[in-house]
Protein backbone atom coordinates (compact mmCIF):
# COMPACT_ATOMS: atom_id res chain seq x y z
CA UNK A 1 0.00 0.00 0.00
CA UNK A 2 1.51 3.39 -0.68
CA UNK A 3 1.28 6.04 1.22
CA UNK A 4 -1.36 7.68 -0.85
CA UNK A 5 -3.70 4.88 -0.17
CA UNK A 6 -2.19 4.54 3.58
CA UNK A 7 -3.80 7.92 3.84
CA UNK A 8 -7.02 7.52 3.05
CA UNK A 9 -7.26 4.23 4.93
CA UNK A 10 -6.45 6.41 7.79
CA UNK A 11 -8.94 8.62 7.08
CA UNK A 12 -12.01 6.71 5.59
CA UNK A 13 -11.87 3.56 8.13
CA UNK A 14 -9.71 4.78 11.30
CA UNK A 15 -10.73 8.45 11.34
CA UNK A 16 -14.03 8.20 9.08
CA UNK A 17 -16.49 7.05 11.96
CA UNK A 18 -15.76 10.35 14.47
CA UNK A 19 -18.24 13.14 14.60
CA UNK A 20 -17.21 15.97 12.43
CA UNK A 21 -16.49 18.25 15.54
CA UNK A 22 -13.99 16.11 17.20
CA UNK A 23 -13.06 14.72 13.78
CA UNK A 24 -12.38 18.68 12.91
CA UNK A 25 -10.35 19.52 16.34
CA UNK A 26 -7.71 16.13 15.73
CA UNK A 27 -6.63 17.50 12.77
CA UNK A 28 -6.45 20.78 13.95
CA UNK A 29 -4.16 19.35 16.40
CA UNK A 30 -2.17 17.54 14.58
CA UNK A 31 -1.32 20.03 12.45
CA UNK A 32 -0.69 22.54 15.31
CA UNK A 33 1.68 19.87 15.83
CA UNK A 34 3.10 19.46 12.54
CA UNK A 35 3.70 23.13 11.91
CA UNK A 36 4.71 24.39 15.33
CA UNK A 37 1.72 26.01 16.36
CA UNK A 38 0.57 26.67 20.00
CA UNK A 39 -2.86 27.67 19.19
CA UNK A 40 -5.37 25.08 17.54
CA UNK A 41 -8.54 25.89 19.46
CA UNK A 42 -11.77 27.51 17.58
CA UNK A 43 -14.00 29.87 18.40
CA UNK A 44 -17.56 30.74 17.05
CA UNK A 45 -16.28 34.31 16.28
CA UNK A 46 -13.05 33.30 14.35
CA UNK A 47 -13.22 32.75 10.50
CA UNK A 48 -12.58 28.99 10.59
CA UNK A 49 -15.23 28.66 12.88
CA UNK A 50 -17.57 30.21 11.04
CA UNK A 51 -15.99 28.22 7.54
CA UNK A 52 -16.56 25.11 9.74
CA UNK A 53 -20.17 26.34 10.40
CA UNK A 54 -20.92 26.97 6.34
CA UNK A 55 -19.19 23.59 5.48
CA UNK A 56 -21.79 21.88 8.13
CA UNK A 57 -24.72 23.21 5.56
CA UNK A 58 -25.81 22.03 2.64
CA UNK A 59 -24.04 23.86 -0.45
CA UNK A 60 -26.55 25.70 -2.78
CA UNK A 61 -26.44 24.77 -6.59
CA UNK A 62 -24.65 28.00 -7.60
CA UNK A 63 -21.80 26.89 -4.59
CA UNK A 64 -21.65 23.73 -6.10
CA UNK A 65 -21.06 24.62 -9.82
CA UNK A 66 -18.55 27.23 -8.75
CA UNK A 67 -16.51 24.66 -6.28
CA UNK A 68 -17.41 22.09 -8.82
CA UNK A 69 -14.06 22.78 -11.20
CA UNK A 70 -15.09 21.11 -14.42
CA UNK A 71 -18.13 23.48 -14.55
CA UNK A 72 -16.23 26.77 -12.63
CA UNK A 73 -15.57 28.29 -15.53
CA UNK A 74 -18.69 27.59 -18.06
CA UNK A 75 -20.74 28.84 -15.08
CA UNK A 76 -18.77 32.00 -15.02
CA UNK A 77 -18.69 32.66 -18.19
CA UNK A 78 -22.81 32.33 -18.70
CA UNK A 79 -23.29 34.78 -16.14
CA UNK A 80 -20.94 37.53 -15.99
CA UNK A 81 -19.01 36.89 -19.46
CA UNK A 82 -15.65 36.47 -18.28
CA UNK A 83 -12.50 35.55 -20.41
CA UNK A 84 -9.86 35.30 -18.17
CA UNK A 85 -9.53 31.67 -17.29
CA UNK A 86 -6.60 29.38 -17.94
CA UNK A 87 -6.93 27.23 -21.33
CA UNK A 88 -9.13 24.72 -20.97
CA UNK A 89 -7.97 21.33 -23.22
CA UNK A 90 -10.57 19.35 -22.21
CA UNK A 91 -12.59 17.37 -19.70
CA UNK A 92 -12.77 14.11 -19.52
CA UNK A 93 -15.13 11.17 -17.23
CA UNK A 94 -12.35 8.38 -16.88
CA UNK A 95 -8.90 7.55 -17.42
CA UNK A 96 -9.61 5.76 -20.63
CA UNK A 97 -11.10 8.70 -22.30
CA UNK A 98 -7.83 10.79 -20.76
CA UNK A 99 -5.50 8.07 -22.86
CA UNK A 100 -7.52 8.43 -25.76
CA UNK A 101 -7.63 11.79 -26.36
CA UNK A 102 -5.21 14.53 -28.28
CA UNK A 103 -3.62 16.33 -25.40
CA UNK A 104 -1.20 19.13 -25.64
CA UNK A 105 1.76 19.10 -23.62
CA UNK A 106 2.81 20.21 -21.52
CA UNK A 107 -0.43 20.38 -19.42
CA UNK A 108 -1.99 20.25 -16.06
CA UNK A 109 -4.51 17.21 -15.10
CA UNK A 110 -6.21 17.67 -12.08
CA UNK A 111 -9.40 16.11 -10.65
CA UNK A 112 -12.61 18.47 -10.10
CA UNK A 113 -14.09 17.68 -6.71
CA UNK A 114 -10.86 17.80 -3.65
CA UNK A 115 -7.18 19.38 -3.44
CA UNK A 116 -4.14 18.95 -3.96
CA UNK A 117 -4.81 16.33 -6.63
CA UNK A 118 -2.89 17.88 -9.91
CA UNK A 119 0.04 16.58 -12.03
CA UNK A 120 2.16 18.08 -14.15
CA UNK A 121 2.84 16.73 -17.21
CA UNK A 122 5.47 17.27 -19.96
CA UNK A 123 4.45 13.76 -22.61
CA UNK A 124 1.76 11.17 -23.50
CA UNK A 125 4.70 8.64 -22.61
CA UNK A 126 5.03 10.14 -19.25
CA UNK A 127 0.85 10.01 -19.21
CA UNK A 128 1.22 6.31 -20.06
CA UNK A 129 4.12 5.54 -17.16
CA UNK A 130 1.86 3.44 -14.41
CA UNK A 131 2.57 5.95 -11.90
CA UNK A 132 1.25 8.49 -13.33
CA UNK A 133 -1.80 6.05 -14.65
CA UNK A 134 -2.29 4.58 -10.93
CA UNK A 135 -2.43 7.94 -9.42
CA UNK A 136 -5.07 8.68 -11.40
CA UNK A 137 -7.39 5.82 -11.07
CA UNK A 138 -6.76 6.76 -7.39
CA UNK A 139 -8.46 9.86 -7.33
CA UNK A 140 -11.28 8.37 -8.64
CA UNK A 141 -11.74 6.06 -6.38
CA UNK A 142 -11.63 7.95 -3.60
CA UNK A 143 -13.72 10.25 -1.63
CA UNK A 144 -12.52 13.21 -0.79
CA UNK A 145 -14.73 13.95 1.96
CA UNK A 146 -13.26 11.80 4.14
CA UNK A 147 -9.85 14.43 4.07
CA UNK A 148 -11.72 17.35 5.69
CA UNK A 149 -15.63 16.61 5.91
CA UNK A 150 -16.53 18.72 3.05
CA UNK A 151 -19.73 17.44 2.24
CA UNK A 152 -20.50 18.78 -1.83
CA UNK A 153 -17.21 16.74 -2.72
CA UNK A 154 -19.29 13.43 -2.40
CA UNK A 155 -22.16 15.06 -4.38
CA UNK A 156 -19.99 15.97 -7.01
CA UNK A 157 -19.11 13.67 -10.29
CA UNK A 158 -15.48 12.84 -10.44
CA UNK A 159 -14.27 14.34 -13.49
CA UNK A 160 -11.05 15.08 -14.86
CA UNK A 161 -10.11 18.50 -15.83
CA UNK A 162 -6.70 19.24 -17.92
CA UNK A 163 -5.25 22.54 -18.69
CA UNK A 164 -2.63 23.95 -20.81
CA UNK A 165 0.46 24.61 -18.13
CA UNK A 166 0.81 28.04 -17.69
CA UNK A 167 4.69 27.65 -15.99
CA UNK A 168 6.91 26.75 -12.99
CA UNK A 169 6.89 28.55 -9.93
CA UNK A 170 4.48 31.12 -10.28
CA UNK A 171 2.83 33.10 -7.33
CA UNK A 172 -0.87 31.98 -6.40
CA UNK A 173 -2.81 35.48 -5.57
CA UNK A 174 -5.86 34.42 -3.67
CA UNK A 175 -8.71 36.81 -2.88
CA UNK A 176 -10.57 36.72 0.39
CA UNK A 177 -14.04 38.05 -0.24
CA UNK A 178 -17.05 38.32 2.27
CA UNK A 179 -20.50 39.15 1.16
CA UNK A 180 -19.50 40.37 -1.90
CA UNK A 181 -16.58 42.73 -0.69
CA UNK A 182 -12.70 41.97 -1.51
CA UNK A 183 -10.72 42.39 1.71
CA UNK A 184 -7.15 41.16 1.99
CA UNK A 185 -4.95 38.86 -0.76
CA UNK A 186 -3.11 35.51 0.59
CA UNK A 187 0.22 34.88 -1.78
CA UNK A 188 1.89 31.75 -2.08
CA UNK A 189 5.57 31.52 -3.45
CA UNK A 190 7.59 28.79 -4.08
CA UNK A 191 5.29 26.43 -3.44
CA UNK A 192 7.23 23.27 -4.18
CA UNK A 193 10.59 24.16 -2.34
CA UNK A 194 10.39 26.26 0.59
CA UNK A 195 6.88 27.33 0.39
CA UNK A 196 6.53 30.66 1.59
CA UNK A 197 2.85 32.76 2.47
CA UNK A 198 2.32 36.27 2.81
CA UNK A 199 -1.10 38.32 3.47
CA UNK A 200 -1.48 41.96 1.73
CA UNK A 201 -4.95 44.32 2.04
CA UNK A 202 -6.00 46.13 -0.85
CA UNK A 203 -3.58 48.86 -1.27
CA UNK A 204 -0.71 46.09 -0.81
CA UNK A 205 0.24 46.63 2.79
CA UNK A 206 1.58 43.46 4.51
CA UNK A 207 -0.62 42.03 6.93
CA UNK A 208 -0.10 41.09 10.75
CA UNK A 209 -1.26 37.53 9.44
CA UNK A 210 -0.05 34.37 8.94
CA UNK A 211 -1.14 31.03 8.25
CA UNK A 212 0.90 27.89 8.54
CA UNK A 213 3.65 28.50 6.14
CA UNK A 214 6.30 30.95 7.11
CA UNK A 215 6.21 34.80 5.80
CA UNK A 216 8.82 35.87 2.84
CA UNK A 217 12.24 37.45 3.83
CA UNK A 218 10.95 40.11 1.72
CA UNK A 219 8.30 42.20 0.13
CA UNK A 220 6.33 40.42 -2.56
CA UNK A 221 6.07 43.01 -5.67
CA UNK A 222 2.46 43.72 -6.48
CA UNK A 223 0.81 42.40 -9.53
CA UNK A 224 0.42 44.88 -12.18
CA UNK A 225 -3.26 43.70 -12.71
CA UNK A 226 -4.24 43.54 -8.63
CA UNK A 227 -7.15 46.52 -9.53
CA UNK A 228 -8.43 43.75 -12.15
CA UNK A 229 -8.07 41.20 -10.15
CA UNK A 230 -10.32 42.74 -6.63
CA UNK A 231 -12.87 43.79 -8.97
CA UNK A 232 -13.04 40.39 -10.84
CA UNK A 233 -13.07 38.39 -6.90
CA UNK A 234 -15.51 41.12 -6.06
CA UNK A 235 -17.96 40.38 -9.05
CA UNK A 236 -17.89 36.58 -8.61
CA UNK A 237 -18.34 36.52 -4.73
CA UNK A 238 -21.35 39.27 -4.53
CA UNK A 239 -23.71 36.03 -4.27
CA UNK A 240 -21.89 34.70 -1.49
CA UNK A 241 -20.66 34.76 2.08
CA UNK A 242 -17.85 33.66 1.71
CA UNK A 243 -15.24 32.83 -1.41
CA UNK A 244 -11.66 32.54 -2.00
CA UNK A 245 -10.90 33.33 -5.51
CA UNK A 246 -7.47 32.07 -7.32
CA UNK A 247 -5.23 33.83 -9.33
CA UNK A 248 -2.31 33.71 -11.09
CA UNK A 249 -0.55 36.10 -13.09
CA UNK A 250 1.71 35.34 -16.44
CA UNK A 251 3.99 37.63 -17.97
CA UNK A 252 1.22 40.35 -16.35
CA UNK A 253 -1.62 38.39 -17.70
CA UNK A 254 -4.31 37.55 -15.41
CA UNK A 255 -5.84 34.23 -15.07
CA UNK A 256 -8.52 32.86 -12.60
CA UNK A 257 -7.43 29.56 -11.10
CA UNK A 258 -10.31 27.95 -9.31
CA UNK A 259 -13.22 29.23 -6.20
CA UNK A 260 -13.01 27.43 -2.64
CA UNK A 261 -15.09 27.97 0.04
CA UNK A 262 -13.06 26.36 2.48
CA UNK A 263 -9.18 27.60 2.69
CA UNK A 264 -7.13 24.61 3.95
CA UNK A 265 -10.45 22.22 4.16
CA UNK A 266 -11.77 24.59 7.35
CA UNK A 267 -8.53 23.15 9.02
CA UNK A 268 -6.00 25.99 8.67
CA UNK A 269 -4.00 27.59 11.29
CA UNK A 270 -3.68 31.04 11.94
CA UNK A 271 -0.63 31.90 14.14
CA UNK A 272 -3.17 33.07 16.79
CA UNK A 273 -6.49 33.61 18.36
CA UNK A 274 -6.51 36.70 17.53
CA UNK A 275 -6.11 36.75 13.74
CA UNK A 276 -8.32 33.95 13.49
CA UNK A 277 -10.99 36.39 15.21
CA UNK A 278 -9.86 39.51 13.42
CA UNK A 279 -10.66 37.74 9.66
CA UNK A 280 -13.87 36.47 11.00
CA UNK A 281 -15.11 39.52 11.98
CA UNK A 282 -15.36 40.22 8.33
CA UNK A 283 -17.97 38.44 8.27
CA UNK A 284 -20.39 40.38 9.56
CA UNK A 285 -18.01 43.92 7.51
CA UNK A 286 -17.06 44.71 10.90
CA UNK A 287 -13.40 45.58 9.03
Amino acid sequence: MNRQKFKYFIFRYVLGWLPDSIFLVLIRFTNAFRFKKSYYQLSENSFFGKINRIKGLNLEPEMMSLADKSKMSKWLKQRYDLACFVPLIGVFKDVDELIGSDLKFPCIVKMNRGSGMNLVLVSHEELMTKQVLDTIRYWFAVDSYFFSRERHYSKMTPMLVVEEFLGDNINDYKVYCFNGVAKFIQVDIDRFNGHKRAFYDLDWNLLDLCMIYPRPNSMINQPICLNQMIEIASLISKSFEFVRVDFYVVENKLFLGECTFFPEGGMGLFDNKLQDEWVGAMFNNKI
